[in-house]
């Protein structure tokens, strides 16, 4: 079992919350990892309802996670961390496609991809895409927004930290998928895992050559508990091998049942191995919240609380390093462009004495005009047309789009030069906020709004402007 480094160092308590397709179960575990221990008296499970489709079953499953903050024993909790049904979720399968080549373009296409097969998604949903290997298929999970408002909620209620939030196919193979890699090492075969939970069954695999990776999800919520559930599970994967011809040539599939059914107890056979050796130091607790502790410590692209970044000790002995490289290349550079400066001062100081002095010719009107011309000309040709154009490169959170940039000619060639951008922006805030990025660009030294108008002839009534920037080499 592994917890959170927050929990581990100070012995604090962590909340498991598990959603299941009816109930939610709750628990609180408490003390350090060699120690840690569930508290007997913060066991709850409470039913959210017989219908689970439609927004009514959500509102009340919202309801099931506000009262978790009135219960006693949840006060002074550290953090939260939270398992999820697949079935309140958008979880499905993506194949791969050939625009899918950078992380900012794959997701793009898989939100429009599943937009566009019919799936339920709201813009302030929550959206996660896997880190699979190049060319192959990619497991895709949406997050009701306001399952997580509620979660969140619940989290500043109770004044913890809101760890994770996981679905339960991706906690129930991270524990699978080590079982089995460590007594299997040399079999070449997909790895089948199936999850039994409250009528629901998760059938998950992964590809021959990539064992511990989840590549395949399908989710069943028509499981009837009234029946023989070792019948419907076996129907079930007859299905899944007429589909797939590998599925059948597998001896033996993993059923993890946190239902802890005594049917499947009673006819269990040799394809179906009934792995529950879930870590529990209480009877008490339930394969769920067991499930949910074995999870704490998994770190997953997928889950709904993005993964902060974490220093160690050498990270910031590299930073060090090179902070102190960075210096002593300073320094190296100053002292030989002093010397520089003084050789070049002496080499002018000979050539003045050795030269004989002529005298200044005055420019006419016409040959000062030519003159700055060709310092014009000359300026626009030493331009770092390079430097100038990343530091233009709008960053990610910014939508606009440059459509031109023209120099401003000057009289003299001084250093610094303005350039003239004309640029679009969906709102005014984009608008501002781009104008003060330039500003604050190298090589800019200032940078100000001249002109702006809204495209009244385009649908989305962009901000058109014009801003002059000031830059200095």
């Amino acid at each position: 079992m592994s917890l959170d480094k927050t929990t581990k160092k100070n012995g604090g308590q962590t909340l498991f919350i598990v959603i299941g397709t009816k109930s939610v179960s709750s628990g609180v575990m408490t003390g350090k990892l060699s120690s840690a221990l569930w508290l007997k008296e913060s066991y709850f499970d409470t039913k959210i309802g017989n219908d689970h489709v439609g927004e009514s079953s959500i509102e009340q499953l919202n309801i099931r996670l506000h009262g978790l903050a009135e219960i006693q024993a949840y006060q002074g909790v550290d953090q939260i961390r939270v398992l999820i049904s697949d079935s309140w979720l958008v979880v499905t399968n993506l194949p791969w496609r050939s625009n899918s080549k950078n992380a900012r373009d794959a997701e793009k296409d898989a939100y429009t991809g599943l937009v566009d097969n019919g799936f339920d998604i709201a813009s302030a949903d929550t959206f996660r895409l896997d880190d699979a290997p190049f060319g192959t298929s990619r497991l895709a999970v949406v997050y009701p927004a306001s399952i997580l408002d509620a979660l969140n909620q619940l989290s500043v209620r109770l004044k913890a930290r809101l760890a994770s939030v996981l679905p339960l196919s991706v906690a129930a193979w991270n524990l699978q998928s080590g079982y089995t890699t460590a007594n299997n090492s040399q079999n070449t075969q997909p790895q089948v895992q199936m999850v039994l939970d409250e009528g629901l069954l998760l059938f998950s695999r992964s590809l021959a050559l990539d064992r511990k990776r989840l590549s395949e999800l399908s989710i069943r919520t028509d499981i009837n508990v009234q029946a023989s559930i070792s019948q419907q599970i076996r129907a079930v994967w007859m299905r899944m091998s007429m589909r797939d011809s590998r599925m059948s040539q597998l001896v033996s599939a993993n059923l993890l049942d946190l239902t802890a059914s005594e049917e499947l107890k009673d006819n269990a056979d040799t394809f179906f191995v009934l792995n529950q050796d879930l870590p529990k130091n209480d009877a008490n607790v339930s394969l769920r919240l067991s499930l949910a502790a074995h999870a704490s410590g998994l770190r997953s692209i997928l889950d709904a609380v993005p993964i902060k970044a974490t220093w160690k000790i050498w990270h910031w002995g590299i930073l060090a390093a090179a902070a102190l490289f960075a210096v002593v290349m300073m320094v190296s550079l100053f002292k030989t462009n002093l010397s520089i400066q003084s050789l070049k001062t002496s080499q002018n100081m000979v050539q003045r004495e050795t030269q004989p002095q002529t005298p200044s010719k005055r420019l006419s009107r016409e040959e000062l005009a030519k003159v700055q011309a060709v310092n014009a000309a000359i300026q626009v040709l030493n331009l770092p047309l390079p430097s100038i154009l990343r530091a233009l490169e709008p960053p990610r959170d910014i939508k606009i789009a440059l459509l031109s940039v023209e120099t401003l000619n000057t009289e003299s060639l001084s250093q610094k030069s303005n350039i003239k951008i004309v640029a679009e922006a969906r709102n005014s805030l984009d608008m501002s906020q781009y104008v003060a990025f330039v500003s604050a660009r190298k090589p800019f030294i200032n940078a100000y709004l001249t002109q702006h108008e809204i495209d009244v002839n385009s649908a989305d009534r962009p901000y058109r402007f014009t801003l002059e920037a000031l830059w200095h080499e």
